[in-house]
């Protein structure tokens, strides 16, 4: 009944000819699939949120939510329906300061999207402070076979190194004790809170 579509932000580009700030490169598709999962989401009757996170790393002088929300409301989609986490500045900090909002939304399900190659890392640090979410990929990048060294696959490789050095870099920081203990996961808190907002909607 209570549904929260989180798409993690990608980045923005500032516009050389106009000055103007736009979604990046990778964040087309992440709104394309989120702007969907939320119109199939409404078909069923439930309550049904997009979250939009990122702050201004790039230092544009607008957030990464920000101008994402704006490419969403060009696409039709109510301004009540997309929120916006406008603070954070990496993967990590997308994980954390969403979870806030959502504690205060109190989500009976959770998506989370974002590219496929930067899934697996997302959710771990989702699940790190106890956001237990679905997985939904927007674009998917393949490497192309190919006999001469190809731009594309080197991108891919780096994207990858990435995201594994990030993993294994979470599980050290763990074991050291730099960050604290993963949270318990709230799948059950939100399904408690749900029959508790359903009882009383009942009895009213």
């Amino acid at each position: 009944q209570r549904n929260a579509i989180v798409v993690l932000g990608a980045g923005t580009q500032t516009i050389a000819a106009t000055g103007g700030v736009e979604p990046g490169l990778t964040s087309y598709a992440r709104l394309v699939e989120a702007a969907t999962l939320q119109r199939d989401c409404r078909r069923t009757g439930g309550d049904c949120k997009i979250l939009l996170t990122g702050g201004d790393p790039a230092r544009t002088g607008v957030s990464e939510a920000e101008v994402c929300r704006k490419a969403l409301l060009a696409l039709g989609l109510d301004g009540n329906e997309v929120l916006i986490e406008p603070y954070s500045t990496s993967t990590w900090q997308h994980a954390r300061f969403t979870s806030d909002v959502l504690q205060h939304f109190a989500a009976d399900h959770v998506v989370l999207v974002s590219s496929g190659v930067h899934l697996r890392r997302s959710q771990l640090y989702f699940a790190h402070f106890g956001i237990d979410a679905t997985q939904v990929r927007a674009e998917y990048l393949g490497a192309q076979t190919c006999l001469v060294p190809r731009p594309h696959n080197f991108r891919l490789t780096d994207e990858a190194l990435h995201e594994y050095l990030d993993i294994a870099r979470y599980h050290l920081r763990l074991a050291t004790g730099e960050i604290a203990p993963p949270r318990a996961r709230r799948t059950v808190e939100y399904a408690q809170r749900a029959a508790t907002r359903n009882g009383a909607a009942a009895r009213s």
